[in-house]
C-alpha cells in the first residue's frame, strides 16, 4: 500500500560521485585543440578518437586521461588522413610514461600500441577485424590474436610504421630506432582499395607523431622507397569522415529499460548498422572494455577489487558525460535510465542536441532468462528489491520519454 512517490524524488542508483569539474578539465587538453583551417595536414583526429584521449594542441601527440580512475583505461585515436594505395610510413615517438597511482599487481600500467586500421574498425587497435597493431610488450595483434614479434619498446624509442598497399598481398611492417623488425602482417585481398589510417592505442603513455619529412629515424634499406604519409598523392589519400560542426547537428539516444533487458544489444547493433553516424556509446560496458588486459575482459578473478572496479567504472562514466557535453558527436546513453531524476540529470549534458528515447521492454519470461544468463556469465546479480523499484517507475516511463524527445522543441 501507501501513496505514490514523487518521481522527481525517486532514488537514483546512477547518481555520480562528487567531483570538481575544474579538476577534470585541468587534466583535459582536448578542449583546447582546434583543427587548423588547412585540412590537408595529417594529424590526430578529434572525431575519430576515444572521448578520453587528450590530443595535444598541435594535433601531433597526446595521451589518454590518467586521473580520476582513467589510468586503468586504454585510449585510442586515428589520424585525419589514410591511404588506399602506395607505400607509406609514419613515426611514433614514445615521449614518456605518465606517473599514475595503480595497484602494484596491475599488469602493464604503461603500454602503447601503434599501427594501422580501416575506418570500420573500432578504437581498440588490433582487437577487431582489419585492425593491426604492434605493442610495447613485443607482440603484434589483429582480430584479438596476439603473437610474439620484434622486441619490447618504451620511452625515447621511435617506432616507424610502414604499409605497402601496392604489393600482393599487401604488408605492414615496423622498425625500432632505425632497425627493421621485419614483416608483421599480410593483408587479405578483401581490404584492397580500403583506406588504412595511422592508429595509436595508449595506456598512460604520452606520444608524438611524425607524418612528413624530415624523418626522426633512418629508414631501413628494404623500405627506402616508402614515402611519408603526408606527401602521398591525392589519388591515394582519403580523408576520414568529419564530425558535426555544432551540437544542433548531433543526436543523443537515451536507452530506457530494466537491467539485462537488451539495451546494450540494441545500442551496439544500431551503432553498427548506422556507422556513418559514428555513435559513441556511453555505458559502463564501454569503460570495462577499455580496461582489457591483452584483449581479455577483466573478470571476477580480481576478487574483492571487482566491486571497486565496477564502482570506479560508474564514476568514470559520469565524467564521460562531461566530456561528451564539450564534444559534438552522436551518442547513445546505455544505462537503465528508468528514474526521472537520472534522465533529467543526463539530458542537461546534451543541450542543443536532438534527444530521443529508446525504450526496451521484453516479455517477462525473456527478461528473467536474460537476468539469469547475465548472472552466469558475469556474476552480476540484480537485487530483487532494486528490480521491483525500477519496475515501479514503469508507469512514468512514457511521460519521461515525451520529455526527452520534446526537450529541444521546448
Amino acid at each position: 500500500g501507501g501513496g505514490k512517490s514523487d518521481p522527481t524524488n525517486a532514488p537514483d542508483p546512477e547518481e555520480p560521485d562528487e567531483f570538481v569539474e575544474e579538476e577534470l578539465w585541468t587534466a583535459v587538453g582536448q578542449q583546447s585543440f582546434s583543427p587548423p583551417d588547412d585540412d590537408s595536414a595529417v594529424m590526430l583526429d578529434r572525431y575519430n578518437s576515444d572521448l578520453h584521449f587528450n590530443i595535444r594542441e598541435d594535433g601531433l601527440g597526446g595521451c589518454g586521461l590518467t586521473e580520476h580512475g582513467f589510468a586503468y583505461l586504454w585510449a585510442g585515436c586515428r589520424a585525419t588522413w589514410g591511404v588506399t594505395a602506395g607505400k607509406h610510413w609514419y613515426e611514433c615517438r614514445v615521449d614518456r610514461n605518465v606517473p599514475v597511482e595503480l595497484p602494484e599487481d596491475q599488469p602493464h600500467p604503461h603500454v602503447l600500441r601503434v599501427g594501422w586500421s580501416v575506418d570500420e574498425a573500432g578504437m581498440s587497435l588490433g582487437e577487431g577485424l582489419h585492425s593491426y597493431g604492434f605493442g610495447g610488450t613485443g607482440k603484434t595483434v589483429t582480430n584479438n590474436q596476439f603473437n610474439d614479434y620484434g622486441e619490447p619498446f618504451g620511452p625515447d624509442d621511435i617506432i616507424a610504421c610502414y604499409i605497402d598497399l601496392d604489393s600482393s598481398p599487401g604488408t605492414i611492417s615496423f622498425a625500432k630506432n632505425s632497425t627493421s623488425l621485419g614483416k608483421a602482417f599480410e593483408l587479405p585481398d578483401s581490404v584492397r582499395g580500403k583506406a588504412f589510417y595511422p592508429h595509436i592505442y595508449t595506456k598512460n603513455v604520452e606520444v608524438s607523431l611524425n607524418f612528413k619529412e624530415p624523418a626522426w629515424s633512418t629508414h631501413p634499406e628494404e623500405v627506402s622507397e616508402y614515402s611519408p604519409l603526408e606527401s602521398s598523392s591525392s589519388e591515394s589519400k582519403e580523408r576520414a569522415v568529419k564530425g558535426p560542426e555544432s551540437f544542433s547537428d548531433c543526436e543523443m539516444l537515451m536507452m530506457v529499460g530494466l537491467p539485462a533487458c537488451g539495451k546494450t544489444t540494441w545500442a551496439e547493433r544500431h551503432s553498427r548498422d548506422n556507422h556513418e553516424k559514428r555513435y559513441t556509446i556511453l555505458g559502463t560496458n564501454l569503460i570495462m572494455d577499455k580496461m582489457k588486459v591483452f584483449g581479455l575482459a577483466r573478470r571476477q578473478k580480481y576478487g574483492e577489487r571487482w566491486e571497486a572496479l565496477i564502482k570506479m567504472a560508474s564514476n568514470m562514466l559520469n565524467k564521460m558525460f562531461l566530456l561528451a557535453s564539450k564534444n559534438p558527436r552522436n551518442y547513445i546513453v546505455d544505462q537503465t535510465n528508468v528514474y526521472g531524476s537520472a534522465q533529467k540529470r543526463k539530458r542537461e549534458y546534451f543541450q542543443g542536441f536532438t534527444c530521443k528515447a529508446v525504450v526496451v521492454v521484453p516479455p517477462h519470461h525473456e527478461l528473467r532468462k536474460r537476468i539469469t544468463l547475465k548472472k552466469e556469465e558475469t556474476g552480476q546479480v540484480v537485487p530483487e528489491e532494486a528490480l521491483n523499484a525500477m519496475k515501479g517507475e514503469g508507469g512514468r516511463v512514457c511521460v519521461c520519454v515525451r520529455e526527452i524527445e520534446g526537450e529541444r522543441e521546448r
